[in-house]
């Protein structure tokens, strides 16, 4: 009976407690931490058993530190983090086995910046069935668990004495950091719950960062238009990759609408980052380099035209601009005005976007209008919900978020179907400019690409250094109305033969288009100068 009194003691002690939780924590959630040791390490040297042992204790230290600071403040306090930390893991390691993502900083800022929409198309029976699977008895088990009370000082050695020891080793065995110092972030991302807990922090510290004030660019030189109205759209695309537009080669005509109207698409365009927040700072930027922060990025692009004298009307059907002016800006909620009852096109449709357009163009006080459309496009994972019926031309489509299960034919059907309904937006968005008094133009090309399966991988988000050429190369197309392209000097056809274009084009391409030069304008980054 002494000993059976002695073992409930133990067992109840908060320390005990604390050390079989961050085992269990570095045991059931590190998959994918194990998986990445396995491919990077040779196991047949003795080195790399040590390496693998002190990547694993990794989490397992981290844990023991944190949650021995909680059990100081108190029993109950330590316990519900704890079942906060399983149901945490288990959401991620969900994502991570359905789509392969990465929780570097890019991917947390991902996540917070998903709208609603976005989230409920991530929403699925099974995610809740896997979450409580992986979390359900270990939470159960967590709030179960006896624990009595004990001094603090008992706890406080609990947090100091694995940090140390953890220390100690890795003094020991330094033959290991050169490893640890090559892998660091790949590690990093992996370790749960430490990988996105961490990179949250990096996350709002960045955005803290990015929400500074913009200094004004120097002012354009305006060319006077001689009473003619100017109209420039640009259509920011989302998560469409340049090898499913057969402008550009594809198999499958997803351009067939476009085609007819003399659209002309750029190859070998690339994107600047594979999320969407870094890609749009790119776009709207006059740096022309690749992927600045949104502190380097300067003043954007809408708010440096609004100063000019433009008339800027952004709609959106989307997120992750930076702080920008504008002369209106609507959302898809807002549009829903233009086109009241049943006549209004779903929500997740992007023709919604065109509801009204010509009446707001029309009424700009300005003889320059710049118009954004910022499209939902084809952003996973319910790619079948983001066209209408009449739009799902190859069939049989998948029909649910677990990408994985879904047959690779019919994953590339649902999204080439998105592709083909991007294109249809277009040539609607061709037929509203036509029909306005104006010399008009648009420019689309979308903020990154899309994995669909290729090495294991959807969606998009892969850190830079490891983002595949399906999240990177995008598409890029141009189209004059008849009216201007009369007037304009340029031959579209030298468009195709274009190279080295990037999103850093975007910018000067706009400004020349507007007939606006000097300032922040650079026409070695003007794709227009280049059709002369």
């Amino acid at each position: 009976m002494r000993h059976l009194i002695s073992l409930r003691s133990v067992a109840s002690h908060p320390i005990f407690f604390v050390a079989c939780a961050s085992v269990f924590n570095s045991i059931w959630f590190n998959l994918p931490l194990l998986k990445y040791l396995w491919k990077h390490l040779d196991f047949g040297a003795d080195a790399s058993w040590i390496t693998a042992l002190l990547v694993w204790l990794l989490p397992t230290v981290l844990s023991a530190v944190f949650f021995s600071i909680l059990s100081l403040f108190s029993n109950g306090l330590l316990k519900a983090f704890m079942m906060l930390c399983f149901l945490a893991n288990a959401m991620a390691l969900y994502f991570i086995a359905q789509y392969g993502v990465v929780l570097d900083r890019t991917m947390m800022g991902n996540v917070f910046n998903t709208n609603s929409q976005e989230v409920s198309a991530l929403l699925d029976p099974w995610m809740l069935v896997h979450i409580l699977g992986w979390a359900g008895v270990p939470m159960a088990l967590a709030y179960a668990w006896p624990l009595r009370v004990v001094p603090w000082w008992h706890k406080a050695l609990g947090a100091v004495a694995p940090l140390v020891a953890y220390v100690g080793l890795l003094y020991i065995f330094s033959f290991t950091w050169l490893w640890f110092d090559r892998h660091a972030s790949q590690v990093g991302s992996r370790v749960l719950p430490w990988s996105y807990v961490v990179n949250s922090v990096r996350h709002f510290q960045q955005e803290k960062e990015d929400r500074r004030q913009f200094p004004p660019l120097p002012d354009a030189v305006t060319t006077p238009l001689n009473g003619e109205k100017r109209v420039l759209v640009l259509v920011i695309g989302e998560s469409a990759r340049a090898d499913r537009f057969s402008m550009l080669g594809y198999h499958r005509d997803t351009n067939a609408e476009t085609r007819s109207l003399g659209v002309v698409a750029v190859p070998g365009v690339t994107s600047c980052a594979s999320y969407t927040l870094a890609a749009l700072n790119c776009i709207l930027s006059h740096r022309g380099d690749d992927a600045p922060t949104r502190s380097e990025m300067g003043e954007p692009l809408p708010t440096f035209l609004l100063r000019q004298g433009v008339s800027v009307i952004w709609r959106s059907a989307n997120s992750g601009q930076p702080p920008i002016a504008t002369s209106l800006f609507e959302t898809r909620a807002d549009i829903k005005k233009y086109c009241p009852g049943e006549v209004c096109p779903r929500d997740s449709w992007d023709e919604v976007l065109l509801e009204g357009l010509p009446e707001l163009i029309r009424k700009a006080q300005s003889d320059r209008v710049f118009v954004v459309l910022h499209l939902s496009g084809s952003h996973g994972p319910s790619y079948h919900e983001k066209y209408p019926p009449e739009f799902e031309r190859y069939q049989p489509t998948c029909k649910t978020v677990m990408l994985k299960e879904c047959n690779p034919q019919e994953l590339q059907n649902a999204y080439d179907n998105t592709i083909a309904y991007t294109d249809h937006v277009l040539a609607r968005l061709s037929q509203v400019l036509t029909s306005i008094d104006a010399n008009s133009a648009w420019l689309y090309l979308s903020d990154h690409g899309e994995s669909l399966g290729e090495s294991g991988l959807f969606l998009h988000g892969t850190p830079a250094t490891l983002a595949p050429k399906e999240q990177i190369n995008i598409p890029l197309q141009l189209w004059f109305s008849p009216q201007f392209q009369r007037s304009f000097q340029g031959d579209l056809a030298k468009a195709s033969r274009m190279v080295a274009v990037g999103q850093g084009h975007v910018f000067h391409t706009v400004m020349g288009l507007l007939s606006l030069h000097g300032g922040p304008y650079r026409v070695d980054l003007d794709l227009t100068k280049e059709l002369n």
